[in-house]
This record gives structure tokens, sequence and C-alpha cells, in this order.
């Protein structure tokens, strides 16, 4: 019995740890703090600052709707899955609803990334491409890397 406690919450923890906020909230710290740099540093009207912010709010309301989403079905997915007798077919049904919620939350992100890109002038897209394949060659493997920059040719 102890044994299956233990594995029970390392489950648990593992599972739940992709929703864990690394960082502290506020200006030193936080999921924004790299962007809010960047942004800084591409000197925009506030018309491009206004159009971005907006861009930001819709794709963070869109988030909090989607994690939430994601969080109860994974919730009731470890219930079912830890019963006594769990639900096959249902097991199957929440594992594709937490799986579209996550293609969801993918499309977000990149459609966020478009809107801003598209508000941006030339010389700030350039600047921008060169901290992006900086940012992505101090993290991924070089092949990645020559993939992205025939993207931006």
């Amino acid at each position: 019995m102890r044994m299956l406690i233990t594995a029970l919450s390392i489950f648990i923890i593992i599972s739940t740890n992709g929703y864990a906020w690394h960082g502290r909230p506020g200006p030193e710290g936080g999921p924004d703090r790299g962007f809010d740099r960047l942004i800084d540093s591409l000197e925009l009207t506030d018309s491009q600052i206004d159009k971005i912010a907006k861009i930001r709010l819709e794709y963070r309301k869109k988030m909090i709707d989607l994690t939430a989403q994601i969080g109860k079905a994974r919730i009731e997915y470890e219930e079912i899955l830890f019963s006594q007798n769990p639900d096959q077919k249902k097991l199957k049904e929440l594992t594709d609803k937490i799986v579209t919620l996550s293609g969801k939350i993918l499309r977000a992100k990149l459609e966020q990334q478009q809107k801003i890109i598209g508000v941006l002038n030339n010389k700030q897209r350039k600047e921008i491409k060169q901290v992006w394949l900086r940012h992505e060659f101090g993290r991924r493997k070089h092949g990645r890397i020559l993939f992205r920059k025939e993207i931006f040719k």
C-alpha cells in the first residue's frame, strides 16, 4: 500500500509539473521578462505598443481558459485512471480532449507570434529575427537552427 501511495504521489507531481510557474511575478521575473526586454529594444511606436498589448491580452485570456480546461480534464483523467474499474472509453475521450486542448494552446501561441511580427516594420523584424536565431541556437541542436535560417531568408 505504501508503494502505491508513493507511486501515485510521484505520478501526480510529474503530471502537474507542466502547470507550475517558474519565475517571480513582476518586473524582476516571470514568463514575460525576456519578451518585455525584447519589446523595449525594438523602439516601438505608441501605435505598435497598443496593438501588441491588445494581442497579448487576447492571448493571455485564451491561455487562462485553455489551461483551466486542461487542468480539469487531467484531474478527471486521474480520478478515473486510479478508480477501482477505470472506464477505458472515458479515459480515451479525456486523452483526446487533453491532446486537442494542448494543440489549441500551441496554435494560440503561434498565432500570437504571427500577429506581433505583423505589427513590426522591416527593421524591427530583422532585429527580432537575430534575437530569435541567437535564442534558438543557444537552446537547440544545429539542424533546427539551419532549418530556421532557411525560413528567414
